[in-house]
């Protein structure tokens, strides 16, 4: 990831510059080890596994590791291999600071502590928000799918507040899948504003990249499309089963009560919303 929450963390505290963290994860980048570089580094795989392994990944929520065993091209414990000298030669921020002589070691711990201590607190506050609402058991599932999904493209998310009404902006580009559950119909949304749209599909969080309403649109569509695949799959190993149903252009009016999560990226904010018909729309798990 090219900058993370940390590093906002240690920039809002002003411990450290912008330049600094810029130069801190470009050190990171250029000492951590992609474990396909590494596969091929030991000849556990080719350039072609390599390059299929990568191309299954950008569709799907499954780890590098998960798929080259899933193709027989490793073993789990050349897997295992791999994953240990990865970790053994990771950089993490907190390193990078410190290596760069920007922060000192006691001073990174500290920052540290008081960093987790801070998410802990809003995680808690989160899950108490979402256990309060109506199906909570999808509504977290679909808000960590949506994390981990945009995680893996190289953005950390934190929610910022649960509303019970839609956003109002009209810029957004809105995304909205109906989701069956034996005679309940969910409707799980996302809200992403143009910029940040054009930043995820793009791989990138700096610069100005513009793409064509259409060509986000496309491109977005398809990324949603493959997370309420993943949110089904889960789903199903939590014993409940949801099955796609169809896009939507429009926020359908039938539904009776939307659960809003406001949430952020470094690049901007976005939303994540459910919602299900009033007819039977509180089934028990």
């Amino acid at each position: 990831m090219n900058v993370t929450f940390f590093g906002q963390f240690l920039l809002d505290q002003g411990l450290i510059t912008q330049e600094q963290l810029d130069s801190a994860t470009a050190f990171q980048k250029g000492n951590n080890t992609l474990l396909g570089a590494l596969a091929l580094q030991y000849d556990f795989l080719t350039r072609e596994q390599v390059v299929s392994i990568l191309r299954e990944q950008r569709e799907s929520y499954v780890k590098f590791g998960e798929v080259a065993l899933k193709k027989k091209w490793l073993t789990e414990a050349q897997v295992h291999e791999l994953l240990t000298l990865q970790g053994q030669n990771h950089v993490y921020l907190g390193e990078a600071l410190t290596r760069r002589h920007y922060l000192s070691v006691k001073e990174v711990n500290k920052q540290l502590n008081m960093f987790h201590k801070e998410i802990q607190q809003q995680n808690i506050c989160l899950t108490s928000a979402l256990n309060s609402q109506d199906d909570s058991q999808v509504l977290l599932c679909a808000y960590e799918m949506t994390c981990e999904y945009l995680y893996r493209l190289g953005y950390a998310v934190r929610i910022l507040d649960v509303a019970s009404v839609l956003p109002e902006q009209e810029s957004e580009n809105r995304l909205v899948m109906s989701l069956i559950c034996g005679e309940t119909t969910y409707y799980f949304g996302w809200y992403f504003p143009d910029v940040l749209g054009d930043q995820i599909i793009s791989g990138k969080q700096s610069g100005t990249v513009c793409h064509s309403p259409k060509e986000r649109h496309k491109e977005l569509e398809r990324m949603f499309y493959n997370l309420n695949l993943i949110l089904c799959e889960e789903m199903g190993r939590k014993g409940l089963d949801i099955k796609i149903g169809a896009p939507l252009a429009h926020v359908p009016e039938n539904v009776g009560t939307w659960t809003t999560l406001r949430a952020e990226t470094l690049v901007g904010t976005f939303y994540v919303l459910l919602g299900c018909e009033e007819v039977n729309c509180s089934p028990s798990f």
